[in-house]
């Protein structure tokens, strides 16, 4: 699985900001308003989070985003091991608490 196989249906969504996608990261900006729809699109390719927004991250989910910035209590995180391929996808919500960061990572 590539990103762009995943980025196809939410770029049809509301984008804030595109800040880039390369063959093996993508930053897109939206809108904290449309997280479910968000959450709704990418669980077919990522299922569902393995820390939701509001859980304290594990030792793993640490380990699984230190080179990233790590990922907070306020912070989601999705994982999949697609054998070859790992994907990483982490949603930063804004102070402003209008706007979230997803960060979605191929390794």
């Amino acid at each position: 699985m590539q990103i762009k196989d995943i980025l196809a249906p939410l770029l049809k969504l509301t984008i804030a900001e595109n800040r880039g996608v390369e063959e093996d990261y993508a930053e897109i900006v939206f809108l904290r308003k449309d997280v479910q729809l968000w959450e709704k699109t990418l669980k077919p390719f990522l299922g569902d989070p393995v820390k939701p927004e509001g859980q304290k991250p594990t030792e793993n989910d640490l380990q699984l985003t230190e080179e990233f910035g790590g990922i907070w209590s306020n912070q989601t995180l999705f994982y999949k091991d697609c054998g070859d391929v790992k994907l990483i996808g982490m949603f930063w919500p804004w102070q402003d608490e209008r706007h979230v960061t997803f960060k979605l990572v191929c390794a």
